[in-house]
């Protein structure tokens, strides 16, 4: 489900990033984005969960998708993870990027990364903050 469509949204889906991360874009909308990938044993950390890179990873993929989604090429100044609880290898992952303030040059973002627990229950696994610099350059000509 999309709620974009076109140019803009062909470029958004082209990351390089969320393709070696085999990460599916979900869902896409001005300031907003899903994505989704299934972390592998390549993905632990010495505990035997997911490592924090991969999360953090994902979340950046859902963040960089949704501060682009406006035109201008925007790139992140900041990004500050807090990891709330592991996440199980071979379940999916969904990290969900939402906008929460954008001016001419700073926009900030609210990103929850959260994995279906074994009882069905959506558990939080990270939240993040993350602050992207708007330039002057445009995605399409």
């Amino acid at each position: 489900m999309t709620g974009m469509t076109g140019p803009l949204e062909q470029v958004l889906r082209s990351s390089p990033y969320a393709a070696w991360l085999d990460a599916e874009l979900v869902e896409l909308g001005p300031g907003r984005a899903v994505v989704r990938a299934t972390p592998r044993a390549a993905h632990a950390n010495l505990a035997g969960t997911v490592h924090g890179g991969f999360v953090t990873g994902l979340a950046d993929c859902a963040f960089e998708v949704a501060c682009n989604t406006h035109g201008p090429v925007c790139v992140a100044v900041q990004l500050d993870a807090h990891f709330a609880t592991g996440a199980e290898l071979e379940r999916p992952l969904t990290a969900t990027a939402r906008e929460v303030s954008r001016g001419p040059k700073l926009a900030s973002y609210d990103v929850r990364v959260v994995q279906v627990d074994g009882q069905g229950q959506e558990q939080l696994v990270a939240w993040l903050q993350a602050v992207a610099y708007r330039t002057r350059r445009s995605h399409l000509p």
